[in-house]
């Protein structure tokens, strides 16, 4: 069931599309166990991250007992529970994908980034060694890429070039917020300690656009989300249904949506230049 809650978001039929799923799920959990992912796409996750991938799901469902049994006196499920149980099912989507991914590792004063390796048709979770967090944050980026909310160029700049990589088109505040709050409710530590030149964020209603926008890459460092109109995050909405005047706005830099022959009936899904992760599943517009 290769990302189906992702593909009913879209769909005609959502709420027949939950309850499918929903039953496929707990067939397979009753056949399977607890390591029901694990029984269908394990080459999802290239060989070579499998075993990291793995390591780190654990610490996330370790984490998410723990905050369950702690809360349990007061009956509520906290707010950190319920996002947990999103990662998990993110982490999940992101196995049973038919997208291939993998795990790299950036060194000490490097931010962690998600992009696509277009030779090999692989996107890469660019995180720090052992650092959970960052693992959530940057595979929310991954789920955000399946529900239609973040396309890769898949064409190379030139011709000479080989083993070009590309960052996410249509990144936006919304979607790293989310990625941020995710992030938050397994180690509220690894918000705090970041830099920012607004204020720092303790709690989930601190983590807003200001303070998004006050992050730094170091102490007065360059501030990492400030839109720079051409490739950087965007400071609206983008999705795969977004059209060319959605586009120019955000990048206003890029001449490319400039140039577009099509942009009165163009849509950032059905632009083959684009990987859309929905079109390649569903082989609707652009299919890899």
């Amino acid at each position: 069931m290769p990302t189906f809650l992702n593909l009913c978001r879209y769909g005609k039929w959502p709420v027949l599309c939950l309850l499918s799923a929903i039953l496929f799920l707990n067939m397979s959990r009753k056949q399977y166990g607890s390591q029901a992912t694990s029984h269908f796409c394990r080459d999802t996750i290239q060989p070579y991250s499998l075993t990291e991938w793995e390591g780190l799901e654990k610490k996330i469902s370790k984490q998410r007992e723990f905050l369950n049994r702690s809360s349990q006196r007061s009956g509520d499920l906290p707010l950190e529970v319920r996002i947990l149980d999103s990662v998990l099912i993110n982490l999940a989507d992101l196995r049973n994908s038919p997208q291939k991914y993998s795990l790299f590792h950036v060194g000490e004063g490097s931010i962690g980034e998600i992009c696509y390796f277009i030779d090999s048709d692989i996107v890469v979770f660019n995180i720090h060694t052992d650092d959970v967090a960052n693992f959530i944050h940057e595979t929310t980026h991954g789920g955000q890429f399946q529900q239609g909310e973040i396309v890769f160029r898949r064409v190379h700049r030139t011709q000479e070039m080989r083993n070009d990589t590309a960052k996410g088109t249509g990144d936006d505040f919304g979607n790293e917020l989310e990625a941020y709050r995710w992030q938050f409710a397994f180690d509220k530590e690894s918000i705090a300690k970041l830099n920012n030149s607004l204020r720092p964020a303790t709690k989930f209603e601190e983590l807003d656009v200001p303070w998004l926008l006050g992050l730094q890459n170091g102490p007065n460092g360059i501030h990492i989300y400030q839109p720079d109109t051409l490739s950087g995050v965007a400071f609206s909405p983008i999705n795969i249904y977004s059209d060319i005047h959605a586009m120019q706005a955000v990048y206003r830099k890029d001449c490319y949506w400039f140039t577009r022959p099509d942009s009165l009936a163009y849509r950032l899904g059905n632009d083959a230049n684009y990987l859309n992760f929905l079109g390649k599943y569903l082989n609707k517009g652009y299919a890899h």
